[in-house]
């Protein structure tokens, strides 16, 4: 009510409250109440919490606010009031008048991060709360004639104050259909799945989607408000015109408009030009094919791919999405290829609203839980270099039986980071790293550190850099004294026969790491047959992984994207981004994909290949007869 009294401050990217002395039934309102304006009609707010009371009667939530004495409010709270509360747990309390009305929905909770979600239907207003935003419980509703409200957060009636942390705050209010005949509205996109409800004409009501094919709109169910059913809208069966659409955006990012005659628009980012350009030209096939085994379309739209070159470098990364940044018509983003163009330029894609999917970035620290909140816009369906660095050590150690290894590196955060998880692991297992060597990834004259390398008398060498240094180190590294024999192994940033054309007669033999494809499933080999054909050569590393990127994407565009009677598609951007977040046993070409957090989605498979022929031509490690590398761990 009024800003001056205000307690807030930033924390990781969230907003803190603190929680005050003063109840909603008292004297005077509570300070910390943050509220703006409710959307005509029915609406939703939702909310993530970190908030841990512990003594009466600490409160914070949402809240829809009507005058000091006529609101609700739904959070967590402590109340020990014989009879009327359960101590920690969350509450759904109604003031009617300035007192306290009917029941408060007591359900106990304990957790850490607690997830809110409070809707209207006409009058009614329900509470659902959730541990992982995924699965939600209803805890109650209540029924009020309000006039005019508003909507927020509240942190209160806590005579000792207590911080309250808020990740987020979302409002949206539902994009209706009306009815101009009446319509059967089905449980599932199905014309034989069991009738949940009939519509009658003239009926305005919540729409929440459209399905992949086009052919049928998600409503609310007007028996069953909490729930939702579809009816067909495919010309052939139903009249699309007898569905009139309406849309306001009210997703805190914005919204991706897509006109009638507008195509779907996404964006690829990562390395497509020089020496490492394999690895981006692997996965930005990979996300053709996808568009590929969707006819093209999207709601019978088009779909528009604008790839753009990040180089393989932080500064490149920066450039591309400056420019990606500054195009509202795209939807989302698959990239990048390299973690180091990743973290040059996620803080500007976040910023934006947009949301990009990794097929490749393999950098442990882009889904650590303490990374920074610019990373919001990040997920990957790529694995994770903790897996990779261990799986090398381990094979390094108990199947060439090496005891003394030597790593080198390039300035990358992939390459960093991922010899320096093999060298813990490898040194926990009882082996010595005798040297940890950086190199630029310009560097063209690897003398002078293989030198430097033979001085310690290593049985192997790791080097998981690129294309390029690991051309000219597996290349010069026989004419090192004393590394004429060392064991060689890289990793999947050089897993691409551009490797072998740069290195010569001297990769035969070499060891690289790289997703297991043995391990995906049967689906897999049809997606290698489709890339063979289309472009006369087989994959690489990341191919599969942007493929399952990309499909992630198109199956929450069906949870999200709302249609307009005359073919206008709008696109929440942040609730496509929870939604991706959200993906759970989603079925890929590498596996069962389902999303941490913090946006590692990627399935945890590695192997070690081995070279068996360096002659580029030969390269195919699919060949069931013949593979080339050729897996042999584990």
């Amino acid at each position: 009510e009024d800003p001056s009294k205000w307690s807030l401050s930033a924390v990781d990217g969230s907003l803190q409250i603190i929680a005050s002395d003063a109840s909603l039934d008292g004297p005077n309102l509570p300070p910390n109440i943050l509220l703006r304006d409710a959307p005509a009609g029915d609406f939703e707010i939702t909310t993530s919490l970190r908030f841990t009371p512990t003594s009466n009667f600490q409160f914070a939530g949402l809240i829809v606010f009507q005058d000091n004495g006529n609101v609700l409010q739904f959070g967590r709270a402590f109340c020990d009031l014989a009879n009327t509360c359960i101590g920690d747990g969350v509450y759904l309390d109604n003031v009617e008048n300035g007192s306290f009305v009917g029941s408060n929905y007591q359900t106990p909770f304990s957790g850490t991060i607690i997830y809110l979600r409070l809707q209207r239907a006409g009058n009614t207003y329900s509470g659902y709360y959730s541990e992982d935003g995924e699965q939600w419980i209803k805890t109650g509703e209540h029924v009020r004639d309000f006039s005019q409200v508003r909507v927020g957060l509240i942190a209160a009636q806590a005579p000792t104050e207590i911080p309250a942390v808020f990740d987020y705050f979302t409002q949206t209010a539902a994009s209706t259909a009306t009815t101009r005949a009446d319509v059967i509205c089905r449980a599932a996109a199905d014309d034989s799945s069991v009738v949940s409800a009939t519509i009658k004409s003239e009926t305005t009501i919540p729409v929440h989607g459209i399905s992949m094919d086009n052919h049928w709109l998600n409503l609310q169910d007007p028996e069953k408000p909490e729930e939702s059913c579809w009816i067909p809208v495919d010309p052939d069966s139903f009249d699309i015109k007898a569905i009139h659409t309406s849309f306001t955006c009210n997703d805190p990012l914005g919204c991706v408009r897509v006109g009638p005659d507008d195509p779907f628009h996404f964006g690829f980012w990562g390395v497509l030009s020089g020496a490492d350009s394999s690895l981006g030209q692997d996965a930005q096939r990979g996300v053709e094919l996808a568009i590929d085994d969707i006819g093209g379309k999207l709601y019978d739209h088009d779909i528009q791919l604008t790839p753009l070159d990040a180089l393989c470098t932080q500064q490149g990364g920066a450039a591309a999405a400056g420019q990606l940044a500054n195009d509202n018509t795209i939807v989302a983003l698959i990239g990048s290829s390299c973690s180091a163009e990743t973290v040059g330029g996620i803080a500007t894609l976040t910023e934006a609203g947009l949301t990009t999917i990794s097929p490749s970035n393999t950098r442990p620290a882009l889904t650590e839980e303490n990374r920074g909140p610019e990373y919001a816009g990040f997920l990957r369906t790529a694995p994770n270099d903790a897996l990779q660095g261990r799986i090398v050590a381990e094979f390094v150690y108990n199947v060439l039986g090496v005891r003394r290894a030597a790593t080198i590196h390039d300035e990358s955060g992939y390459s960093t980071a991922l010899q320096q998880v093999f060298a813990d692991r490898f040194t926990q297992m009882g082996g010595q790293v005798v040297a940890q060597e950086p190199i630029s990834s310009g560097d063209t004259n690897m003398r002078p550190v293989l030198t430097r390398v033979a001085s310690h008398e290593p049985e192997l060498i790791y080097y998981p850099v690129f294309v390029a240094a690991g051309g000219y180190v597996t290349a010069q590294v026989r004419e090192i004294p004393g590394l004429e024999s060392v064991k060689l192994i890289a990793s999947d940033g050089v897993f691409a026969p551009d490797l072998l054309a740069a290195a010569g007669s001297a990769a035969q033999g070499m060891f690289i790491s790289s997703p297991d494809f043995s391990r995906f499933p049967p689906s897999y080999g049809a997606l290698v047959d489709k890339y063979v054909a289309k472009y006369g050569n087989p994959p690489s590393a990341y191919h599969a992984h942007a493929y399952d990127a990309a499909n992630m994407i198109f199956s929450a565009l069906e949870k999200v994207a709302v249609m307009e009677s005359d073919g206008t598609i709008h696109i929440p951007r942040l609730s496509l981004r929870n939604t991706l977040y959200a993906t759970k046993d989603f079925s890929g070409v590498t596996g069962t994909l389902t999303c941490s957090p913090t946006g590692d989605c990627g399935v945890a498979v590695v192997a070690v290949y081995e070279v068996t022929n360096p002659d580029p031509a030969t390269w195919n490690p699919h060949d069931p007869a013949n593979p080339n590398p050729k897996r042999i761990y584990p």
